[in-house]
């Protein structure tokens, strides 16, 4: 059974790759920058599944794919770029961690993956999620918003995120309406976020007129 098909395509994941593909095209044009030396690249879905991702990887460190093609035996397998989701990078950093070898994300914004016990050679170029947690803050105090609707993802990175902001909006005076805890197969469900916006943001009885969205 293929893991991929219940996943919607990102176009923003694509166009993600073709500028890592640009960016690597450049670096070995110019000898300047690694005199000698070419580098590659093995791309893998994810399929923001954590299980999968790391089956993959074992794959690579075996020099097998997770279709059965196998790699040249003199590819050195450096580092991974990646993931988007913070749940697959925890499993991912998890894993590699036991390799010694570097992980750098695009997208996982976890404050969980903050923690360099666990994860020792994970690194991001994305800010962690009480940095946001404290703008979203700023932006409602600036608006004089008193109550708002906060909606977030049931994984690492929505429930570590609402949980900050919860804490900020507590310091700060900011009365939390509703929490709304959305699951995964919500995205395609659109009869569920219908109600959702019905019941917990349209309602005329609701006090808040700001959904919060993480």
């Amino acid at each position: 059974q293929y893991e991929c098909k219940l996943s919607q395509f990102h176009t923003a994941s694509l166009q993600n790759l073709e500028a890592m593909h640009f960016a690597i095209d450049q670096i070995n044009a110019n000898q300047e920058i690694l005199p000698g030396l070419k580098i590659g690249s093995i791309v893998l879905d994810s399929c923001r599944n954590p299980g999968r991702t790391v089956r993959q990887i074992k794959g690579l460190l075996n020099k097998q794919l997770l279709d059965g093609d196998m790699m040249k035996k003199d590819t050195v397998f450096h580092a991974v770029l990646g993931a988007a989701s913070s749940d697959v990078s925890m499993a991912t950093a998890d894993f590699l961690s036991s390799y010694k070898i570097p992980q750098v994300s695009y997208g996982s914004s976890s404050t969980a993956l903050r923690d360099r016990t666990k994860y020792p050679f994970f690194m991001r170029t994305i800010g962690a999620d009480d940095g946001q947690a404290m703008a979203m803050v700023s932006i409602i105090k600036e608006f004089q918003w008193q109550y708002v609707t906060t909606l977030f993802s049931n994984n690492a990175k929505g429930n570590t995120a609402v949980k900050e902001f919860l804490r900020l909006a507590e310091e700060h005076n900011i009365c939390i309406s509703t929490q709304v805890k959305l699951e995964n197969y919500f995205r395609d469900d659109n009869t569920s976020m219908e109600n959702i916006a019905k019941f917990y943001i349209l309602n005329e009885q609701s006090q808040s007129k700001v959904v919060v969205l993480f």
